[in-house]
């Protein structure tokens, strides 16, 4: 074993740096973050084109005093800090001389600085950790920090940093999420010389709406128990395929966690497709004293002190916020004058280019004789080999829609939901599949089995609430062997698990006995079940997996008992179908997040047809 020794203060200030800098992208990060902890109203990046030859960031911030310039360059040095319990309320982003002598080690930097009751400014060289004296030089008052050669002292750091265009392409991201936190500040980026972004102060829904690029924007907020979640989102439709489009933010810090992120997942469940996610900004306040931000040296994690009702504030805000959107029953983007719901659309003039209309509009399956093809927005109806067969009722050509039946409605409250499908006129049946349908703006087409599949999960998953199943209680319990690693999490969860529709019981230290079960379960598939629903439980610890199997299954009776493609149904039957549809707050997609409508406007229509 070797002799211990001290290490070397240079080298113990190259091992911070490398904590808190791994890459261009986390400087930027920290010296914007200083420049906003300065009150600055206007910050300036500026990179070279290899994203570490120059890194300068300026802002307008009220400066640092003469005196303070070689202080800001010592470790363990900050104006933020003065006791031990200041560590768990920070209100502000970092500590700026600690960030400062650590990036100092690894690069040539200049801090350049007027304070705003300093009459001259002064600028301070570090290179290397070499630490120069002050100089008094020409400069406004706010503070410069350029740095030079990033990690030319350090070949093992440079090996792996990745192509400039991806390094950049972080300090983008770096900048969009400070954006975002900050829409009140005029964010600037140039590269090479050349204006890259842009963001000048405005409000936070038009902010929201630029970064995820999407031309309408709903926000929504709620509060639990000193919390706060704040969530601006675009129409589900407008989905992604990448989870780059969910943006999270604890404290007005963006932050990297798998638990919020499956919260924000479990918000859109039943409502994204596998592999889809939703374009989403979460912001999150709570008391400092109930969340660590300072885990990770880049503050890119954080710890609460109750995660549990932080999961639920998350999920539970974005369900509110999507059940009380209208136009998600409806399948359009359109503002919702209730509560705090409200979208924000931006003029059609604003709107960048490469920028899609909010219209949904899907392809239909492959082979059907009525194509709907995709193409820059536009919606258009052609023929494949024969004429489509539509159905057009008899009572709809002698004197129009008919007076809708009376039909039982399964709804705890149906006046509180919003009448648009209900009020389409019919126009008949396709290929006996598709319900062609007019609003007083587009041509509606709706998938009659994903309609009814909708309708029959939302009934199913009430009766689950309600707990009004009908369980079948077994002769001989139902003996199923597993590891005890399983059987214990499982027997845990067993409320949860008799929620879903199966009644468990220990028997042995490696057997659970099924006593009860809904009759829509078959009893040859609860092994398998139960085996992979204790393993989804061991593998996230979390009763999501329960949730997860909940819809699976109730999805999967849906989808049994539904109305088939192929089925030829009357009148009275589609007016019955529509009004179901008025039901419940996520109509307009099937239980799997495959859509339930498309719309094809008449704008679009008459624009085919050259009349505008």
């Amino acid at each position: 074993m070797g002799i211990i020794r001290e290490l070397p203060e240079t080298l113990i200030s190259q091992i911070a740096a490398g904590e808190i800098v791994e890459r261009p992208s986390h400087l930027v990060k920290e010296l914007c973050e200083n420049a906003i902890d300065a009150s600055a109203q206007n910050i300036l990046i500026e990179v070279s084109s290899d994203a570490r030859s120059l890194i300068r960031v300026t802002d307008d911030g009220f400066g640092i005093m003469p005196d303070d310039l070689p202080m800001a360059l010592k470790r363990h040095a900050t104006s933020k800090i003065h006791d031990v319990s200041d560590l768990w309320r920070i209100q502000t982003y970092g500590f700026r001389g600690e960030a400062l002598a650590a990036i100092g080690s690894v690069c040539r930097l200049t801090l350049t600085s007027q304070h705003y009751q300093s009459t001259s400014a002064y600028r301070i060289q570090c290179d290397f950790g070499l630490l120069g004296q002050p100089v008094e030089v020409s400069h406004p008052q706010g503070t410069t920090v350029e740095v030079r050669d990033l990690f030319e002292n350090m070949p093992a750091r440079l090996k792996f940093l990745k192509s400039p265009a991806y390094e950049i392409s972080q300090i983008r991201q770096i900048i969009r999420a400070l954006a975002l936190s900050y829409p009140n500040i005029r964010w600037r980026l140039k590269v090479n010389g050349k204006l890259d972004l842009l963001f000048s102060d405005t409000s936070l829904e038009k902010r929201a709406s630029s970064i995820l690029e999407t031309p309408t924007v709903f926000s929504y907020s709620s509060k639990e128990n000193n919390m706060e979640c704040q969530i601006y989102y675009a129409h589900p439709h407008d989905k992604s395929h990448s989870n780059k489009s969910v943006w999270l933010f604890v404290q007005k810090r963006l932050i990297n966690d798998r638990s919020l992120f499956a919260a924000i997942m479990e918000g859109y469940r039943s409502i994204l497709m596998h592999q889809e996610y939703p374009k989403i900004i979460v912001s999150i306040v709570v008391p400092p004293e109930k969340v660590d931000v300072n885990v990770s040296p880049t503050k890119s994690e954080v710890r609460f002190t109750e995660p549990g009702k932080i999961f639920h504030l998350v999920s539970s805000t974005i369900r509110r916020a999507l059940e009380q959107n209208s136009s998600l029953s409806k399948g359009l983007d359109a503002s919702s004058p209730n509560g705090t719901l409200k979208s924000t659309t931006l003029p059609i003039n604003e709107i960048p280019d490469g920028y899609q209309t909010n219209i949904p509009v899907f392809s239909s399956p492959a082979g059907s004789q009525l194509n709907l093809l995709h193409d820059s927005s536009t919606l258009h109806l052609e023929r494949n080999g024969s004429i489509p067969q539509v159905h057009i009722p008899n009572s709809i050509i002698r004197e129009g829609l008919t007076t809708p039946p009376d039909t039982k409605i399964s709804s705890e409250n149906p006046s509180s939901h919003p009448t648009f499908w209900s009020e389409l006129k019919i126009i008949g049946q396709v290929r006996n599949t598709y319900l062609v349908c007019e609003s007083p703006d587009a041509i509606v087409i709706i998938d009659q089995h994903a309609a009814d599949e909708r309708i029959r999960f939302e009934q199913i998953q009430q009766n689950l609430k309600s707990q009004t199943m009908a369980f079948q209680k077994m002769l001989y319990p139902l003996l199923i062997d597993m590891s005890p690693e399983k059987k214990e999490i499982l027997l845990k969860n067993k409320n949860e698990i008799r929620q879903l529709g199966i009644q468990i019981e220990e028997v042995g230290p490696r057997t659970i006995g099924v006593t009860e079960h809904v009759d829509w379960i078959e009893e040859s598939c609860l092994p398998q079940l139960l085996h992979q629903m204790a393993h989804e439980l061991l593998e996230h610890e979390t009763t999501l997996a329960v949730a997860d199997w909940k819809d699976h299954w109730v999805a999967t009776q849906a989808c049994h008992g539904a109305i088939r493609a192929g089925q030829a149904l009357s009148l009275q039957e589609m007016v019955a179908l529509l009004k179901n549809m008025d039901t419940y707050s996520f109509s307009s997609f099937c239980p799997h997040g495959r859509p339930v409508a498309v719309f094809y406007p008449f704008r679009e229509l008459e624009k085919d047809f050259c009349r505008t």
